[in-house]
């Protein structure tokens, strides 16, 4: 702990005060609110008592918007909605607890008008948000594909991972699924029992009660009538029903989702014609079917997926853009119009997610700077290319503008006695 000016009452930088915590101990800092202190080792109330002179000078005051929130927050803190007046202290980022003098106290941003704004404590370290999601891909772990058990706990783990985020966020709104769903061939309709058996019985019932915005991966197309069909009827991962949280919310194979109270709009786009990347495509290589009508089925489905990104980056009224789709951005060379496209900033901020390549990293893929984008396929379904495996965390900030990171499970359970290829940076 900081060295206590409980004796000296005195401080040697300019402009700081001895504020006490307690009868046991002071600290030298810039200015002190009775309650929790953001920068303490606890959660304990400090009184404030002034001890001493303030050093004469100027005072540097710290950006508390780029603080970390103390691990201690999360227990000893109010959430939203709660009387924080006893525990004088927020759990949400960029919040403070605001009441009336001697009576309840709420959890906000900033005091409404005309209500009543005494201060019962510090403001949360961090820009405040409206809401957050989650984004995972490659993770239908099957015995029978490759990997081997341990592939199937770091699957698990992961799904662990997930649910413990879910539940220090407080406000997760949606899943970004970028697909290869169901290892190795993907779900033949809705009573398949993969369903229960690869994502139901692994994601805990607080991750899946709330929506799952997918996209189709290749895997997912091996075997499904969907690969070889315009009629989008036949894919037995589409689900038009947002409500019905028994499958995914995915309102045809490409789509996108008007979020006004996020100030963001979810862009799902399916673009399995790239599955070769840059790389000379056949229907080999596809394996979506032996005929070139659904090799040509493919190609014209991909086709729409651009349209629909172009239209909405042109039409959207959101701040932020969420696009995924299955495949990360350097497999789209031989689509630099669509590269072009999400580096645009002019008229949103765009966060792009892909998946196929088993990391999540935003290193690995091509950059589409100044927006952002992460290969997300590290979720525990096949293999390890490198041993960051696990999800992405998206916090969707008060002015419509989104902050993303890693989560990551422990290299021992995903990748112990694998070969790994760590990715390497694509420029």
């Amino acid at each position: 702990m900081d060295q206590s000016c409980l004796e000296s009452r005195c401080c040697l930088d300019e402009g700081l005060q001895c504020y006490a915590k307690d009868e046991t101990f002071a600290r030298c800092k810039p200015s002190c609110v009775p309650g929790p202190d953001m920068q303490d080792v606890d959660g304990k109330h400090w009184s404030c008592e002034q001890l001493g002179p303030r050093t004469p000078g100027t005072i540097t005051e710290v950006d508390a918007t780029k603080l970390p929130v103390p691990s201690w927050v999360r227990w000893a803190c109010s959430s939203k909605g709660e009387d924080c007046s006893a525990r004088g202290c927020c759990k949400d980022r960029g919040h403070q607890c605001f009441g009336e003098s001697g009576g309840a106290g709420l959890c906000r941003v900033e005091c409404e008008e005309g209500s009543a704004c005494e201060a019962r404590g510090p403001r949360t370290p961090g820009r405040p948000r409206r809401g957050s999601f989650l984004v995972i891909g490659d993770w239908g772990w099957d015995p029978h594909a490759y990997g081997s058990q341990q592939n199937h706990e770091c699957q698990a783990s992961i799904a662990r991972l997930m649910d413990r985020t879910m539940g220090e966020l407080g406000d997760v709104r949606f899943v970004v699924n970028v697909g290869d769903s169901f290892y190795p061939n993907g779900v033949k309709d809705r009573v398949d029992p993969q369903w229960e058996a690869k994502w139901r019985s692994l994601y805990s019932f607080q991750i899946r009660a709330v929506p799952w915005y997918s996209v189709y991966g290749n895997h997912d197309l091996h075997e499904a009538s969907c690969a070889c069909t315009e009629d989008e009827s036949h894919c037995a991962q589409a689900n038009y029903n947002e409500d019905d949280r028994d499958f995914f919310a995915m309102p045809g194979t490409s789509y996108y989702k008007e979020l006004p109270d996020l100030g963001i709009e979810v862009v799902g786009l399916d673009l399995n014609h790239f599955v070769g990347g840059d790389r000379a495509r056949s229907k080999d290589e596809l394996k979506f079917g032996s005929t070139a009508e659904c090799i040509s089925i493919i190609r014209n489905r991909t086709q729409r997926g651009f349209d629909l990104f172009f239209e909405r980056a042109e039409k959207s009224n959101a701040t932020s853009l969420v696009v995924f789709s299955h495949y990360p951005t350097d497999y789209f060379s031989l689509a630099p119009e669509f590269l072009a496209a999400l580096r645009d900033n002019s008229r949103h901020d765009i966060t792009y997610f892909g998946g196929h390549r088993h990391s999540t990293d935003n290193v690995s893929t091509t950059s589409t700077r100044p927006n952002t984008n992460w290969v997300v396929g590290g979720g525990g379904g096949w293999g390890c290319d490198s041993n960051k495996q696990g999800f992405v965390v998206g916090e969707v900030n008060v002015d419509g503008s989104i902050s993303t990171r890693a989560v990551w499970a422990s290299p021992g359970t995903c990748c112990d006695g694998q070969q790994l290829g760590e990715p390497r940076p694509v420029r």
